[in-house]
């Protein structure tokens, strides 16, 4: 009786693997869908700030990158590193919360067509009072 049966176990187990991969293939076709509709949702995405203001000229770069030193040190936050990229400026930034929130302020009303890309907030090592902000500014650049 028992060897009767034993060819039965490969079969369900076979069958229980088939459910599972078409459950998995499934899964990963919404997944797909899903990055398709974002994909054409980013391809027609333009910043807000940017959409608000002329594009930045080539040679105006360095002025866009003094505007946002000056933000920083108005708001009273120590410029740590700045690295400008092609449409991009990281920066690096230490203060209190009270100065890294303003100047995150600061720039929702750009004179430039910039953007934050995103950013990060840390407390630094020296105190935990203070913050250490590394922020990605996207600049839209004149073609």
């Amino acid at each position: 009786m028992r060897t009767s049966l034993l060819w039965l176990f490969p079969g369900l187990l076979l069958g229980l693997i088939l459910l599972w991969l078409q459950g998995s293939y499934e899964r990963m076709r919404v997944l797909q869908m899903q990055v398709s509709q974002l994909q054409r949702e980013l391809d027609t995405f333009t910043p807000p700030q940017a959409a608000s203001r002329p594009p930045v000229k080539p040679e105006a770069l360095p002025q866009v990158y003094t505007w946002l030193v000056r933000q920083a040190e108005q708001q009273g936050l120590r410029l740590v590193r700045l690295e400008p990229q092609d449409a991009m400026a990281r920066l690096v930034l230490e203060g209190g919360f009270a100065s890294v929130f303003q100047f995150l302020k600061s720039m929702e009303r750009p004179p430039f067509a910039l953007w934050v890309e995103r950013y990060s907030l840390i407390p630094t090592v020296q105190s935990a009072q203070e913050l250490q902000l590394e922020i990605l500014v996207g600049v839209e650049i004149q073609r």
